[in-house]
């Protein structure tokens, strides 16, 4: 009969020689790492078993179900809102109180997205989705013309920017 361990120390050689330390709860869930011995993350959970605490980083949950409704990190934070059938409806980041991202989904009756609308930075873009059986999703873009950044390595002559027209299509 074999017998099976856990991983509790992982070692690697090399031009950079790393220890990785984990520690495991009386259910076998990680309790806590640590690399090279420093800076253990201690992890926790809720009486069902899911996660909750992972370091600084706090996750909450819906009571009824587990369903992850938001996280915090310092002034970081992010939830998310379902709908009746547990699709994502909303999600939205910020830090502190500048919101920095949000999203918001709408579905036709078989749940699929219909519209998405999207702001990031205080820029508002809508995309609109419809389902054509033979031919598959098309989408339209229908917000104005943004301007993007387009590259950090965008030649010497510094930051350059471009232009996302409202026809613009993805690539395959």
């Amino acid at each position: 009969m074999k017998r099976l361990s856990l991983l509790c120390q992982f070692l690697s050689r090399g031009k950079v020689a790393r220890g990785v330390d984990v520690g495991y709860d009386n259910f076998f869930r990680v309790k806590s790492l640590s690399v090279n011995g420093a800076n253990p993350v201690s992890f926790g959970y809720d009486d069902d078993g899911l996660l909750v605490q992972a370091g600084d980083l706090t996750l909450a949950r819906d009571s009824l179900n587990g369903r992850l409704t938001g996280t915090t990190l310092g002034n970081v934070s992010d939830s998310w809102t379902y709908n009746g059938f547990g699709e994502a409806q909303n999600y939205s980041a910020s830090a502190g109180n500048v919101a920095l991202y949000s999203v918001n989904f709408t579905r036709d009756n078989a749940g699929r997205i219909t519209t998405k609308t999207e702001t990031i930075g205080g820029v508002t873009s809508i995309y609109s989705y419809t389902y054509d059986p033979a031919r598959g999703w098309q989408w339209q873009r229908s917000e104005p013309v943004h301007l993007r950044w387009q590259s950090k390595r965008a030649g010497i002559h510094g930051k350059k920017w471009y232009r996302i027209s409202p026809d613009h299509r993805p690539t395959r």
